[in-house]
C-alpha cells in the first residue's frame, strides 16, 4: 500500500476511532471513568504511567493525577513538567483480564499496517500479544520453601523504593546475592530447583524473592522437528512479575511469563554478567538490563509499577524539582551553595545519589576547576533550578461529559525568563508557555497590531501563575500574521504532491505523532556548535568543503526537510555582515535555519514562507525554551509569518507592516528553490517551485530582488544560496542567471563561494541516471554575497555588442597549419592591439580509452593533486581530455597569454620563451617529455628518504603505471584520480605533420589563467579573445564535438570581484547563441588542501571566530580565490 494511502487510511480510522469514543462517552454510564492522556488526548485502555508527585487520589471528581501513555512518555515527555521522568510509575487500567480481553479483541480487528497504526493509538504503546502459561500440575514438591528470617530482613531495607541510595542499595543486593552467587558456582543439592531467570538455586535468595511462582514449574511448549516437546522450568516470583510483559490476574493466571523467559535467554546482566537479564533501564537510549536481584530495587516496588533506571540515568532527568528534599546542592569547587542560582552543571558519569556532582557556571569556565575530575566536560549537562510547568492540566480523570476538575499539578514558568508569575499567560510556537513580557519583546509588535491581539480570546487574564492555560489559548503569531488561515493542520500536499519521503517519514512512529506545531521543543541539548564542531565553521577560501557529514547543533536538522542549507554558512554570513541586535529577513525560510540561528546568535529575524507547512515546521524548530547560561534574549526570538516573498509590501496581508518601510533591514538571507529542482507543492500558486521554465522562473525572481532591494539598507549585504539544474541532459546555469539578474537589479557581487555537495538524498537515483545519459552529477553550489549599491552606479560588466562579432583579423582563428603566437610577429597585427594573445596552439590525436569514459560516475567538482613539475592548469586539461575525449579522434590545444603591460619596448623585448606555456610541439615533444620525466624523477628522490631501495621501487611502480597506460589497459579517470600519467600520455601522441589527415575534431580545450596574472587591463582582451575562439571552434568541431573554456574569477587591483565565470558564459551565449553551441557541462576544479579537516581546531581557545566586516575596505577582508571553471560546450549545428 502506498505511504500516502496509509497515512489517510490511518487519519480515517483515527476519527473514527475518536467518534467511537465520544459515543461511549455519551452512552456510559455517569459513574464511569476514562483516563486520558495529558499530552495527547487518547483515552489509555491499558497501562497509564502517572507521576507520583502529582497523584492525590480521590473517591471524588477532585481526583489529581498526571498520565501519560506510552508513546508520549517515551517520544514525547513534557519538556515543562514540573517533575522528571524518574518520577513516574506504571499502573495498569482496570483487572488484567480486561486489559488481555481488551488486547485480543484489538488484535483480531487488525488486518494491515495502517490498522496496526490506529491500534498503537488506541491500546497507548506497541500492540501486545498475552500468552497464558501453564504450570505443570503433575509436580509433587519435595520440600516446602520459606523466608528465612535474614533474608526477609534484607529485602526490607532494600525496599527503599525511589528515593533509596544506590549505596545502600548495592551493599544489601551483594549481600543477598553472595550466597546465591557461591551456590551457582559451587553446585546445588540434586532435586534442589533453579530458577531459569537468574540461575540461583539458593533457598534463601529464593525465599527474599518470594519464592517460585506458584509453587510450581511452569510448562514450555516447544516444536522441534516437527514435534511438540515440553520443558519444564522454574522461575522466582519476583523475577517473574519483575519482567516488564508478565501478567498476573485476581485468579493466579500468569501471562507471557515463557515469552520473557525466551527473551532473556539473550541478553546478558549488566550486573553480574550472566543471562536471563530481563528487566531493562526504562531510558530510551539505554541498552542495559539487569535480573531483578541486580537492580537494587525492591521486588515489591518493581510489582507495584516502579520504574527501573539504571544508577546512569537514576537522576539523569532530575532537573525539575527534587531539590527542595534532603541535602542541598553545593558546588565542588567552591563549596558555595546554588540553591540561589537559576542554573548549574552535573556530572551524569558520576554517582547520583545522594546528589550528582555539582559546581556552579563559573567555575565550569575556568580551567583548573576540573583539572582532577576523573570526567571530561562533555559528561556534563545543564541542571535548571526552575523547569517549566506543564501546559496541560492534572487533573485528567473525565466523566461521561469530559469535564475536568481539580486544580493544577505544577506551578507554570515562562519558558523564556522564568518567572512564575504573570497576569496574562500566552502560548508561542509549539504551545510554550510566555509570560506577557515576553511575548510582546518576541513579537515587537505595533500599536495597532497590539490592540487587535488584545481583542483575542486565547488572552487570559488571571490573577497568578496557577491557572490553567487551557486549550483555547492558540497561537496568536500565526492567528494574527497568517492571511491564509490557521496553521495548526497543514495537509501533506501542501508540501508536496506525495508525501515527501525523508528519514523522518520511515520511522514506525511517524504516522501517530502529533502535528510539528504542537510539539515545543523545550530546553536544547546545545546552544551552538560544540568544539568537535568548530573545524566546520572556518572558511579561509573560495571553495568551502566538509567532508563527511555536516554536524549541526541545536533544533537544525536535515532529516525533516528537502534542500537546507547548512547552520554553519547561516552562522558565517549573520557574523560577517551584522551585528549583534540588528534585523535580517528571510525570504525562504524552509525549515527555518536561517531563523535558529539568528536567535541563537541575537539577530532579529523576520521570516518569509509561502507554503504553510513549512512555516507550521519552522515554528516548531523555533520553540526551544533559552537556557539561562546563554547569551539569548527573548526580544531576539524570530517572528514567522506566511507571506509571499515577491509582494512583501503590499498591505493588504496581516504580515505587511514588518515590510512597510523601506531600508528596514540590515542583512538578507536568501536560499531559494533551485527553479524545479524540488517541488515543494502542486496547490500553492506563487511557489517558485513551480515554475519549470528558466525564463519563468527568473522572471518571478526579479520580483523578489525588488522586495530584497527595496528592504535592505544601502550599503548591507545579502546572502544568497543557490544551485544549478538540468534539462534534455543540458546545463541550466541557474545560479549565474540570478546573480546576473541580482547584478542588473542593483547588487554588486562582493564573494562567490563554491560549496561542495554531499550526501544528496538523490545520490543513488543520480549515480544511475548519469551513466545511463552522460552527465556528471551536481556536487556544487553557490554561496553569494552581494552587496546594495545605487542603480544608478551598477557596473553590469557586459561587452559591447560589436566585440561579440566574428573577427578573424584578431588572429584567434586556426590557419591550415600549427602556429605558434610571437607577441613580436607582424604577420598578425591584431595580436599587437590585444592584452591577450595565443602562447601555444598544438592539435593531437586523443589518447585510446580502455575503458568507456562515460560509465565512470563522476560529479561537477574535481580535485587535483598539487605537483611540482607540471601546472595545475595543465592537470585540468588532461582530465578535460579524458572525460570529454573520443577514441579515433583530435583535440586541439590552445594556450593563451597574457602580455605584460609595460612599455612597448620592455614588450617587443620580450623572448620567445618567455611566451610558452607548455613545452615544444612536433619534434620537441618527446624531449620534453622526457625531460619533465628526469625533472619527476628526482623530485621523488629528493623527497623520499627511505633509501635507495625505496626510490628505486617508486621508479619501478612509476614506469610500470606508465607502461600500462601506454598500452591502453587501464584508466585512471576520476574526480580526484592522479593526472600525471595520462598527461604525459597526451604529450607522446601523434601531433601536427604526424597527425593523421582523416581525424575529425571532436575537442577544443583553453586552459585557465591563474587568476594571479591578471589586471584589469587584462580583462576585455581575454573575454574577447575567448569570443574569438568559440566561433572559431563553432565552425570547426564535428558533430556533438566539445569546447571546453577554463576560466577563473578575478579581483582586480581595486578589489572588484569579477565573475569571468559567469561573464564568459554569458559571452559564448551572446556571441553564437543556444543553437549553435549549448552548455553540456559545468565543472569546479581545485586544488587539494582546501577541504576542512577534524584537526583544523583542536580546542575553542585556538579557534578564530569570524568578524564582523561592515565598514571596512581594507584588502584583507577578501577571500582568496582558489577554483576555477571549466565551461563545457557542445556542437548542435
Amino acid at each position: 500500500m502506498p505511504l500516502a494511502e496509509r497515512l489517510r487510511l490511518s487519519r480515517q480510522l483515527q476519527e473514527q476511532a475518536a467518534a467511537k469514543q465520544q459515543q461511549q462517552l455519551a452512552s456510559s454510564d455517569s459513574k464511569t471513568w476514562f483516563v486520558y492522556c495529558n499530552q495527547c488526548n487518547v483515552v489509555i485502555r491499558t497501562f497509564r504511567y502517572y507521576c507520583t508527585g502529582c497523584e492525590h487520589p480521590s473517591d471524588g471528581f477532585d481526583y489529581e493525577s498526571f498520565d501519560l501513555c506510552l508513546g508520549c512518555f517515551v517520544k514525547r515527555f513534557p519538556a515543562d513538567h514540573a517533575h522528571p521522568r524518574t518520577a513516574f510509575a506504571r499502573a495498569p487500567i482496570g483487572d488484567v483480564d480486561g486489559i488481555v480481553a481488551f488486547t485480543e479483541r484489538m488484535l483480531g480487528q487488525c488486518k494491515g499496517d495502517a490498522q496496526l497504526s490506529h491500534l498503537a493509538s488506541l491500546v497507548s504503546g506497541i500492540p501486545a500479544i498475552y500468552e497464558p502459561d501453564a504450570f505443570d500440575d503433575t509436580y509433587v514438591p519435595t520440600q516446602h520453601l520459606d523466608a528465612g528470617s535474614t533474608s526477609a530482613e534484607l529485602w526490607n531495607t532494600l525496599a527503599t523504593g525511589l528515593h533509596g541510595t544506590t549505596t545502600q542499595a548495592s551493599a544489601v543486593t551483594r549481600a543477598i546475592y553472595a550466597p546465591g552467587i557461591k551456590s551457582r558456582i559451587g553446585g546445588c543439592a540434586a532435586g534442589m530447583p533453579r530458577c531459569a531467570f537468574c540461575g540461583s538455586a539458593d533457598p534463601a535468595l529464593a525465599a527474599a524473592l518470594g519464592g517460585f511462582a506458584g509453587g510450581k514449574p511452569f510448562v514450555l511448549t516447544s516444536t522441534a522437528g516437527g514435534q511438540a516437546r515440553r520443558q519444564r522450568f522454574w522461575a522466582h516470583d519476583a523475577c517473574a512479575r519483575g519482567s516488564p510483559e508478565v501478567l498476573v490476574s485476581a485468579t493466579g493466571q500468569w501471562y507471557n511469563v515463557a515469552a520473557a523467559l525466551r527473551r532473556g535467554r539473550t541478553i546478558v546482566c549488566a550486573g553480574c554478567r550472566r543471562r536471563g537479564a530481563t528487566v531493562g533501564c526504562f531510558h530510551d537510549r539505554c541498552q542495559k538490563s539487569f535480573h531483578v536481584g541486580c537492580t537494587g530495587q525492591s521486588p515489591a516496588g518493581l510489582e507495584a509499577g516502579q520504574l527501573f533506571w539504571c544508577p546512569k540515568h537514576a537522576d539523569a532527568d532530575a532537573d525539575a524539582g527534587g531539590e527542595g528534599e534532603g541535602a542541598l546542592p553545593q558546588c565542588a569547587a567552591c563549596d558555595r551553595h546554588l540553591t540561589s542560582d537559576l542554573m548549574w552543571m552535573i556530572c551524569l558519569e558520576c554517582p547520583p545519589q545522594p546528589l550528582p556532582f555539582s559546581i556552579c557556571l563559573a567555575c565550569y569556565e575556568s580551567r583548573d576547576a576540573l583539572a582532577s575530575h576523573p570526567h571530561k566536560k562533555r559528561c556534563f549537562r545543564e541542571h535548571l533550578a526552575h523547569s517549566g510547568g506543564s501546559g496541560n492540566s492534572a487533573a485528567n480523570k473525565k466523566g461521561p461529559r469530559g469535564r475536568k476538575g481539580g486544580r493544577n499539578a505544577g506551578a507554570k514558568s515562562c519558558h523564556y525568563c522564568c518567572t512564575r508569575t504573570a497576569r496574562r499567560w500566552r502560548r508561542g510556537y509549539g504551545g510554550t508557555v510566555m509570560c506577557e513580557d515576553c511575548f510582546s519583546a518576541a513579537h515587537g509588535l505595533g500599536a495597532m497590531q497590539q490592540q487587535q491581539q488584545q481583542q483575542q480570546q486565547d488572552i487570559l487574564d488571571v490573577p497568578d501563575a496557577s491557572t490553567d492555560l487551557g486549550a483555547d489559548a492558540g497561537e496568536l503569531e500565526v492567528v494574527a500574521l497568517n492571511p491564509f488561515g490557521s496553521l495548526t493542520a497543514p495537509l501533506a500536499e501542501e508540501y508536496s504532491q506525495h508525501i515527501y519521503f525523508t528519514r523522518d517519514i520511515c520511522a514506525a512512529t511517524s504516522t501517530a505523532q502529533a502535528a510539528p506545531s504542537h510539539q515545543p521543543l523545550g530546553r536544547l541539548q546545545s546552544y551552538g556548535p560544540t568544539d568537535s564542531m568548530l573545524f566546520t565553521l572556518i572558511v579561509d577560501s573560495s571553495y568551502f568543503d566538509i567532508p563527511g557529514r555536516a554536524p549541526r547543533w541545536a533544533s537544525h536538522s536535515g532529516t525533516d526537510y528537502h534542500g537546507t542549507w547548512l547552520p554553519q554558512t547561516v552562522r558565517r554570513a549573520l557574523l560577517r555582515y551584522t551585528q549583534r541586535g540588528e534585523r535580517v529577513l528571510s525570504n525562504f525560510l524552509g525549515r527555518g535555519t536561517d531563523a535558529i540561528e539568528c536567535f541563537l546568535l541575537s539577530r532579529k529575524c523576520i521570516g518569509v514562507d509561502i507554503n504553510p507547512s513549512a512555516v507550521a515546521l519552522s515554528q516548531r524548530n523555533c520553540s526551544f525554551s533559552i537556557a539561562p547560561a546563554a547569551d539569548m534574549d527573548v526580544a531576539f526570538r524570530p517572528v514567522i509569518v506566511q507571506g509571499d516573498a515577491r509582494s512583501l509590501g503590499d498591505g493588504a496581508w496581516p504580515g505587511a507592516e514588518y515590510f512597510a518601510e523601506a531600508e528596514a533591514f540590515d542583512h538578507v538571507l536568501s536560499h531559494p528553490p533551485y527553479k524545479d529542482c524540488v517541488l515543494y507543492s502542486t496547490n500553492i500558486d506563487g511557489d517558485l517551485s513551480r515554475f519549470p521554465g528558466p525564463e519563468e522562473f527568473q522572471r518571478e525572481m526579479e520580483k523578489v530582488i525588488d522586495q530584497s532591494w527595496r528592504l535592505l539598507k544601502m550599503g548591507r549585504h545579502l546572502t544568497l544560496g543557490i544551485g544549478d539544474n538540468r534539462a534534455e541532459c543540458f546545463y541550466i546555469p541557474v545560479s549565474f542567471q540570478l546573480i546576473r539578474s541580482y547584478i542588473d537589479c542593483g547588487f554588486e557581487l562582493d564573494e562567490l563561494l563554491v560549496k561542495r555537495q554531499r550526501y544528496c538524498q538523490a545520490f543513488g537515483l543520480g549515480t544511475y541516471l548519469c551513466v545511463q545519459f552522460d552527465f556528471l552529477m551536481f556536487t556544487h553550489e553557490f554561496i553569494a554575497s552581494l552587496r546594495k549599491v545605487p542603480k544608478a552606479s551598477v557596473d553590469r560588466m557586459v561587452l559591447l555588442a560589436a566585440q561579440y562579432s566574428e573577427d578573424p583579423g584578431l588572429g584567434f582563428h586556426r590557419g591550415t597549419a600549427d602556429t605558434k603566437a610571437d607577441a613580436g610577429a607582424d604577420s598578425e597585427p591584431g595580436l599587437q592591439r590585444s592584452a591577450v594573445s595565443v602562447a601555444q596552439r598544438v592539435l593531437r590525436q586523443v589518447p585510446p580509452s580502455p575503458i568507456n569514459r562515460k560509465s565512470v560516475v563522476m560529479g561537477s567538482v574535481w580535485t587535483f593533486e598539487k605537483h611540482a613539475v607540471h601546472t595545475f592548469p595543465q592537470l585540468c586539461m588532461s582530465r578535460m581530455v579524458e572525460r570529454f575525449g573520443r577514441d579515433l579522434t583530435s583535440w586541439e590545444q590552445i594556450d593563451l597569454e597574457l602580455r605584460d603591460l609595460c612599455t612597448p619596448d620592455d614588450e617587443a623585448g620580450r623572448g620567445e620563451e618567455d611566451m610558452q606555456v607548455d613545452g615544444p610541439e612536433d619534434a620537441d615533444e618527446q624531449s620534453m617529455s622526457d625531460s619533465q620525466e628526469e625533472s619527476e624523477v628526482e623530485h621523488l628522490d629528493n623527497g623520499t628518504h627511505a633509501g635507495e631501495y625505496e626510490r628505486e621501487r617508486q621508479r619501478q611502480i612509476q614506469e610500470n603505471r606508465e607502461q600500462l597506460l601506454q598500452l591502453g589497459l587501464v584508466s585512471a579517470l576520476g574526480e580526484d584520480s592522479n593526472d600525471i600519467a595520462h598527461y604525459r600520455k597526451l604529450l607522446s601522441m601523434p601531433s601536427g605533420t604526424r597527425l593523421p589527415q582523416d581525424l575529425p575534431l571532436a575537442l577544443v580545450v583553453v586552459p585557465h589563467i591563474p587568476n594571479r596574472l591578471f589586471s584589469l587591463a587584462h580583462i576585455a582582451s581575454y573575454r574577447r579573445a575567448l569570443v574569438q575562439i568559440t566561433h572559431d571552434a563553432s565552425h570547426r568541431l564535428s558533430p556533438s564535438g566539445m569546447l571546453v573554456l577554463g576560466v577563473q574569477d578575478v579581483r582586480d587591483e581595486q578589489g572588484k570581484l569579477w565573475p569571468l565565470g559567469m561573464l564568459v558564459l554569458e559571452d559564448v551565449q551572446g556571441a553564437v547563441g543556444h543553437i549553435r553551441l549549448r552548455l553540456k557541462e559545468f565543472v569546479v576544479v581545485v586544488e587539494n588542501g582546501h577541504a576542512r579537516k577534524r584537526d583544523d581546531v583542536l580546542s575553542r581557545d585556538s579557534f578564530a571566530e569570524e568578524k564582523c566586516i561592515v565598514g571596512r575596505t581594507d584588502p584583507d577582508i577578501h577571500l582568496p580565490i582558489v577554483h576555477a571553471y571549466y565551461l563545457v560546450f557542445m556542437k548542435l549545428k
